[in-house]
């Protein structure tokens, strides 16, 4: 059996004014696009799974990817935020914990909107 890296982080945000759904859905994309573009640098045809989960009041929405310059793909619908918490999961195969952790933490540091404290506990 393959063996997958795995990292999951979990934030809070709170934009200074509220984010539209179609303004917080670029964003995510923007993001999953990001953590594609760095895992391609290890591993230019990367196999697993990236996910980024929004839940703000009684709606939950996520966009994932599976793959190398793969679309993101959405189940549920983005409300208007004005505080979301945000769990990001990947899922790397053939890839160690601490190499996909390393992508992910980059990831989330250069994106203004994620870079927020960890409130994933350990």
């Amino acid at each position: 059996m393959l063996k997958a890296g795995t990292a999951a982080r979990r934030r809070s945000i709170r934009p200074d004014v509220p984010l539209a759904a179609v303004d917080a859905r670029r964003h995510v994309e923007l993001f999953l696009h990001t953590v594609d573009r760095r895992l391609q640098e290890r591993d230019p045809s990367w196999v697993g799974h990236c996910k980024l989960l929004v839940a703000s009041g009684e709606s939950t929405a996520y966009a994932s990817v599976t793959a190398a310059n793969d679309s993101p793909r959405w189940s549920g619908a983005l409300p208007e935020i004005v505080a979301a918490e945000l769990t990001v999961y990947l899922a790397i195969y053939g890839w160690s914990d601490s190499q996909v952790a390393e992508v992910l933490d980059g990831a989330l540091a250069a994106e203004p909107l994620f870079d927020q404290p960890d409130l994933m506990p350990g």
